[in-house]
């Protein structure tokens, strides 16, 4: 009986260890933006009623902006892993995802980064186009949130190779929100 106590305590303590190192390990992701760096996620409607514009701004007047795009707004799979927010215009009602979770081939590819110069922007259109998401031609609200999986103040030619096999930051703000548009959903 005793020995089996102290097999469980053990078992017990290495369980909390292990818990700590990787909370204190991880704790690195949880940053705040440096005071001249501003990045802003915007959505805008696009020809096709299925489809969305994507825009973000880098409003630094001196530094890069350099992210990696899984979980981000520019993730072609967006839509499905909880990036996208969908609400019923008129009841508010939240229109659930799947929220999937993807599993990706570790180091990150460098095209998976993308480069936004100061005081500029880029634009990617997002297809809505998924069995949850309704086309029966009422509004609906979409927004955008999550957090950066990897993000720099720096040109993407400057995060270096280990940067981004830890998919680190330099302190660049870990949560992005865009703001809300109300689109028809039609097919």
């Amino acid at each position: 009986m005793a020995l089996r106590t102290a097999i469980l305590a053990t078992a017990f303590l290495g369980t909390l260890a292990t818990i700590y190192h990787l909370s204190s390990s991880t704790s690195q992701t949880s940053f705040i933006m440096p005071p001249n760096q501003a990045v802003a996620v915007s959505l805008s409607s696009a020809q096709n009623p299925l489809t969305i514009k994507v825009t973000i701004r880098n409003d630094s007047k001196d530094k890069p902006f350099s992210f990696l795009t899984w979980d981000s707004p520019f993730d072609p799979q967006a839509v499905n892993t909880g990036v996208l927010c969908l609400k019923d215009a008129e009841t508010g009602s939240t229109i659930e995802g799947p929220g999937m979770k993807l599993n990706r081939m570790l180091p990150p590819p460098r095209d998976e980064l993308v480069e936004i110069a100061p005081g500029s922007s880029a634009t990617k259109e997002l297809g809505l186009k998924s069995p949850w998401i309704p086309t029966d031609g009422k509004k609906y609200q979409l927004h955008m949130r999550g957090n950066w999986r990897a993000a720099w103040t720096k040109a993407k030619a400057d995060v270096s190779d280990g940067e981004l096999e830890a998919m680190g930051s330099d302190g660049t703000e870990s949560a992005f929100e865009s703001d809300s548009l109300e689109v028809q959903l039609k097919e």
